[in-house]
């Protein structure tokens, strides 16, 4: 074994039985498999087909595979639809031109409308946090954003208003510490001075401009940026007190996705750059015809077993012969972009164990499974970090995670036959998921893999977990 794959291994805390077998399982599964070379020429061929959807489909999105017999597109962040003709979160564009880009939501450093994050309460509450039962349900937003302030332009009806930061002198923008009406104190609504609002750190040292403030626009792929000049620092001894007339050097963030120093040069941040089968946009493939998948990796699906498909320990090709479920496969969830957004993908990051795991399980033809109904494991994706902070039980990632697991056990059969003891998702969040045991029963039977090391039978460390 080398080294890398050994420290990988050292990094999954398992708590439990079930995930000391899954452990097991991936320390076996090379000799697992090699063992049954041929095997698959001893069972009867499976018939499968491409997902089909309608051809508007594959102008901005791709057909996935949503369930036994069912396909639907699979659209682009911030689209939805038949053909991806939704476009739900046009407030957090840049511009209104087709295929303008869109400010990411979850960045810290980026500053939006108002309007953006009420579209983003709207689609959480209608995708995510509906499946909550809990008093928290009507602030499910804030368990992912929390309070930030953000901007209007207050003669634009709701569908004008974009996020690309206003000008300083013009005119008819008001600036608030959030976007709700109804928030208590502290954090009850008011508005702020534009300083204050586009302040994106701690003493002002940093602060979101308007595009036209630096070089291209950061080619409408980036915030503008400006940073505090060392003139500014040394002028300044209470740095609470900044000015705001203070001279800030303006430089490019870019978005994920886009480098240099314009934002100009594009990569990718797709598992495994889409598999050479697709394009990658803003972290979603969209993948060449008759293919689908995460990284583009598939090109099957296969039907339902005759009969009841909620049977599926015994289930039967449409020819009638038997299937068998073989040992050593997983086969992995692909949910809609609307429930799961993937991230920029990073192998070597400190929380990116998860996706260094589906970069090398999603082109494992051997391990992963086209074909659920021969599968032994299921994995849901899940990118825990992206949807909540690397605390995991003070953000909203036990609720993200809860949303993902009532779309699999509704949309297909498997989790119902086993409860999900036969599931795994990765949670690569600070402390792992040492407090969800008793946040809803939907969590306590899948295996949770995660990297950080303690579980709920260290209570000196984790008190109440």
């Amino acid at each position: 074994m080398s080294a890398e794959k050994y420290r990988l291994r050292r990094r999954l805390m398992l708590p439990d039985t079930k995930c000391l077998k899954l452990l097991l399982l991936l320390q076996l599964l090379p000799t697992v498999v090699n063992g049954m070379a041929g095997v698959d020429n001893l069972r009867p061929a499976h018939i499968g087909h491409p997902p089909s959807c309608s051809a508007e489909c594959g102008t901005v999105g791709t057909c996935r595979e949503a369930g036994p017999n069912t396909s639907e597109c699979n659209c682009p962040i911030g689209w939805r639809g038949a053909a991806c003709e939704e476009n739900y979160l046009s407030a957090c564009r840049l511009s209104y031109a087709p295929g303008a880009a869109m400010v990411p939501i979850y960045d810290g450093d980026v500053r939006q409308s108002c309007e953006c994050h009420r579209q983003w309460v709207r689609h959480l509450n209608r995708t995510l946090c509906s499946v909550q039962n809990s008093p928290d349900g009507p602030n499910c937003f804030e368990l992912f954003q929390g309070h930030r302030p953000c901007f209007e332009r207050e003669q634009l009806p709701a569908h004008m208003q974009l996020s690309a930061v206003p000008e300083e002198h013009e005119e008819g923008v008001s600036y608030w510490n959030t976007f709700r009406e109804d928030t208590p104190e502290p954090h009850k609504r008011r508005q702020v001075s534009r300083s204050e609002a586009l302040s994106v750190s701690e003493f002002r040292v940093r602060v979101a401009l308007p595009p036209g403030h630096c070089p291209q626009n950061c080619s409408d792929h980036g915030m503008c940026m400006g940073v505090k000049t060392a003139n500014d620092f040394a002028n300044n001894v209470d740095a609470t007190k900044l000015s705001e007339d203070a001279v800030y050097q303006s430089e490019c963030h870019c978005y994920a996705g886009f480098h240099g120093p314009h934002c100009g040069e594009a990569h990718s941040i797709c598992f495994n750059e889409c598999s050479g089968r697709g394009e990658c946009v803003v972290g979603f493939c969209k993948c060449l015809p008759g293919f689908f998948g995460l990284a583009c990796e598939r090109d099957t699906v296969y039907p339902a077993p005759q009969g009841d498909g909620d049977s599926a320990s015994t289930p039967t090709t449409p020819q009638g012969a038997l299937r068998s479920r073989l040992p050593g496969r997983i086969y992995v969830y692909e949910p809609p972009t609307t429930l799961l957004w993937q991230p920029q993908v990073h192998l070597h990051h400190f929380y990116g164990a998860d996706m260094h795991f589906l970069s090398m399980l999603l082109p494992d033809e051997v391990v992963r499974t086209q074909d659920p109904w021969e599968a032994s494991l299921f994995m849901i994706p899940t990118y825990t970090l992206r949807y909540g902070s690397n605390v995991a039980w003070t953000s909203g990632a036990a609720t993200h995670v809860l949303s993902l697991i009532e779309h699999v056990r509704t949309a297909w059969p498997f989790w119902n036959r086993t409860d999900g003891a036969d599931h795994f998702f990765w949670s690569i969040n600070d402390v792992g998921t040492v407090q969800w045991a008793h946040k809803h029963p939907l969590l306590e039977t899948p295996i949770k893999v995660s990297h950080f090391g303690f579980d709920a039978t260290h209570p000196k460390v984790w008190p109440g977990a």
